[in-house]
């Protein structure tokens, strides 16, 4: 493994460099400017965070961003900023998806979904720019709710299939979840709204309260790691889908125990209490962010060591990963899971009516 210290820029301008995460490191934070600028000097650089939501540059790359030396180097949701990093070329970038692609056929997944929220039809035209109808599996688009366009819900652009428009949070407070809620659902589509804590769900659960979502799709919500008894009930009430990812209880373990107390704790990943109350829940990765690795999460959801009493039982577990209804509206993008599924040819040959869905690519 290359340390960042012996990376070099393959252009000789920026190096940029993803999948740190602040949970994982001995320090338990973010790498400062400072710590960057020893080991990159004058080479404009980006650290990506691995949920992509947070990136730390050096003192090089803020300079050329026009970040006022006086600012953070912790750049929270600043896809304003990023967007101005050089990009890699079609090559590079087709290169990766290849070796992507190559480790989905490895594990069985032959579906993949973009969940990023910053999607436009620019980020479509290059995700239909890496498909391979060779090697690639069947691709799902979100789009940001800011960015719909001229796209419609469930239908094809070109190798791609159009899913649910997504939600995140707005950190600077211009568009609020409502807003973003009830503007989709006049375009016609259903939305994913990223949930990874009780004050986001909340305004999320008074969105979908205000506005219900078009005929015959449902809302959902992306995560749901932190949930009140009284706003499992709402979601319940509400008919809200929830797609949920039980393998950060095994990768985000310690950060858990360090950072939540005991009470939060009994409110984190509610997969027993969801399904109790009888809410639509299928398991997912949140890939990259965790391995897209189904018998991972079917473990992690049924041998918890945080709050057992959330666990569920391995045939639970799987029959949540194996559906055999469209609960996203969405033909194209059933979501599944078989044991050792790349070996089962049988799963194969159902014209992919059965789909691994990964979370994003």
């Amino acid at each position: 493994m290359q340390t960042l210290a012996e990376a070099e820029s393959s252009d000789g301008e920026w190096l940029r460099v993803w999948g740190y995460d602040d949970a994982l490191l001995r320090e338990r934070r973010h790498p400062t400017r400072e710590e960057l600028d020893q080991v990159t000097g004058d080479t404009p650089t980006v650290l990506h965070h691995r949920t992509g939501h947070v990136a730390v540059a050096n003192s090089a790359a803020l300079l050329d961003l026009g970040v006022p030396n006086s600012s953070s180097e912790i750049l929270v949701e600043r896809h304003d900023l990023l967007s101005k990093v050089p990009r890699l070329s079609l090559n590079k970038i087709q290169s990766a998806a290849s070796k992507m692609f190559q480790q989905c056929e490895e594990d069985g997944v032959v579906s993949v979904t973009d969940a990023t929220h910053t999607n436009n039809l620019d980020s479509l035209e290059l995700l239909d720019s890496l498909f391979n109808p060779a090697i690639s599996p069947n691709l799902v688009a979100m789009v940001g709710a800011e960015n719909l366009g001229g796209l419609s819900y469930g239908k094809r652009f070109r190798n791609l299939s159009v899913g649910h428009a997504k939600v995140m949070p707005d950190i600077s407070g211009k568009a609020s979840i409502s807003h973003l809620v009830e503007q989709a659902h006049i375009r016609g589509f259903p939305t994913a709204v990223h949930s990874m804590d009780i004050d986001t769900l909340n305004d999320a659960l008074l969105a979908f309260a205000d506005s219900p979502a078009p005929e015959l799709v449902k809302d959902r919500i992306e995560h749901c790691s932190l949930a009140l008894p009284e706003q499992l009930d709402l979601l319940s009430k509400l008919n809200i889908a929830v797609s949920t990812q039980p393998s950060f209880l095994v990768y985000r373990e310690q950060k858990y125990l360090e950072q939540l107390t005991s009470v939060e704790r009994k409110w984190l990943w509610p997969l027993r209490s969801l399904l109790e109350r009888g809410v639509e829940v299928t398991l997912s990765s949140d890939s990259p962010v965790v391995p897209c690795k189904p018998e991972e999460w079917i473990k992690a959801a049924s041998q918890r060591s945080l709050n057992g009493d959330e666990s569920v039982s391995e045939k639970t577990a799987r029959r949540h990963s194996l559906v055999q209804e469209n609960i996203l509206g969405l033909s194209a993008e059933f979501l599944i899971v078989g044991a050792n599924l790349k070996d089962e040819d049988k799963y194969r040959r159902l014209d992919q009516t059965l789909l691994v869905r990964s979370g994003k690519c």
